[in-house]
């Protein structure tokens, strides 16, 4: 069983808000590493930030007073920026930063655990700085009675359509809590969340896949990936539209990897046909291309490298030798805001033109669904590298919530 704290007879009315819906500001945690040797996190960051400006406040987390510093100095040119200085070894704010759900009475703050996305145990010193993060947030929600749960969630497998409906990938959730049926996980979710119905994707895409399971066809490992999170896969773009990533049989002719990804998708296309909202009526379901899989090589003094060389593997790591490693890319881990929709772009001169065709593609999409938003694609390479997104390195707080 999962030991919480009661909800309140009075705090009857819950609903987590959509992306789409009003925002107040966006948290990000400014980085203090890059996943890779010159590829600058604080860059896309600084370009995210720039998205926002005129919109959006972004209230910041930086590490120390030091941090503080230089990030001013990088952002000396955007003032919708506030700077909190808290301890965060992580970018990743999505996973473990806010979790506000709308009360008859205002906001209620929730606390999940973390586990480093399975890389670790709750509590441990990997764990534990992030799940601070969390209770920090957590304080910081006016006149709430913080709601804590034993339950290992993250924010980026959570997907909201504002009406009562989230969508989660059932092999995330169940990795991180070994322990439970999927019933009782998603008993916590609607007794924490106030949601009246989830719909559980099978699993994310196989360059998603959690990296100590070993290497992927061809000896291609993935970066420190989450194993599937739905921001990945799969989001709404209103109540009743689900845009659903797609790999198509020529693709997956042409890779293993993708052939993979395709046969999981196409699970999640049957599930989301079945799916009805809480009218009783059929999701409209949006193809959105996936990117072509984007490789690198990752070595010693990458962090990356450093960090998935010292994991157990089924069959030993070639510690000490570089390694093939393919990106956590999608075009789905796309953040809304405030009149706009940041996603990401991958192609570059030198890069096949079909990259080019699916950026293009993808932000067609985009402009369609979100009518009324400017739609911008940065180059998001530096932080996919790491394992994640725009989507997976901001956090929105819904409009009211003065925390």
């Amino acid at each position: 069983m999962i030991a919480v704290l009661p909800i309140l007879a009075a705090q009857s009315y819950w609903t987590v808000p959509a992306e789409w819906e009003p925002q107040d500001s966006v948290w990000m945690s400014w980085a203090t590493y890059d996943n890779k040797r010159g590829y600058s996190v604080n860059a896309v960051q600084t370009e995210i930030i720039r998205a926002l400006k005129g919109r959006t406040a972004v209230d910041l987390i930086v590490s120390s007073e030091g941090d503080r510093r230089a990030a001013q100095k990088n952002l000396k040119a955007f003032s919708h920026v506030r700077y909190h200085v808290q301890n965060s070894p992580e970018i990743w704010v999505r996973d473990f930063g806010p979790n506000l759900v709308r009360t008859a009475t205002g906001f209620q703050s929730v606390t999940f655990r973390f586990n480093y996305w399975g890389y670790g145990k709750v509590g441990d010193a990997i764990s534990q700085p992030a799940d601070r993060i969390d209770e920090w947030f957590t304080r910081r929600t006016p006149n709430a009675i913080p709601l804590r749960t034993e339950l290992v969630s993250e924010g980026g497998n959570r997907e909201f359509n504002g009406q009562g409906t989230m969508m989660a990938v059932a092999a995330v959730e169940r990795q991180r809590n070994p322990h439970l049926s999927l019933s009782e996980i998603e008993e916590e979710h609607r007794r924490l969340l106030g949601v009246q119905k989830v719909i559980w994707l099978g699993e994310g895409g196989a360059e998603d896949d959690i990296t100590f399971l070993g290497p992927l066809p061809g000896d291609v490992y993935t970066v420190i990936t989450t194993g599937g999170h739905v921001d990945n896969v799969a989001r709404f773009a209103d109540p009743n539209t689900i845009l659903l990533a797609e790999v198509t049989a020529e693709e997956a002719k042409k890779s293993p990897i993708a052939a993979i990804s395709r046969r999981r998708l196409e699970r999640n296309l049957q599930i989301l046909k079945a799916a009805r909202n809480l009218q009783g009526k059929p999701f409209r379901i949006v193809r959105m291309p996936s990117p072509d899989l984007m490789f690198t090589t990752m070595s010693p003094g990458d962090g990356v490298y450093d960090f998935i060389s010292e994991l157990s593997y089924r069959r030993p790591f070639p510690k000490g030798k570089p390694v093939k490693v393919v990106q956590a890319a999608s075009y789905l881990n796309f953040l809304i805001s405030n009149g706009v929709v940041i996603t990401s772009k991958f192609w570059k001169p030198g890069l096949p033109n079909s990259i080019r065709q699916k950026d293009g593609a993808a932000l067609a999409v985009l402009k369609k669904h979100f009518p009324g938003r400017t739609v911008i694609a940065l180059d998001s390479e530096a932080v996919n590298l790491g394992g994640g997104g725009i989507h997976c390195i901001t956090q929105q707080t819904p409009a009211g919530n003065k925390g």
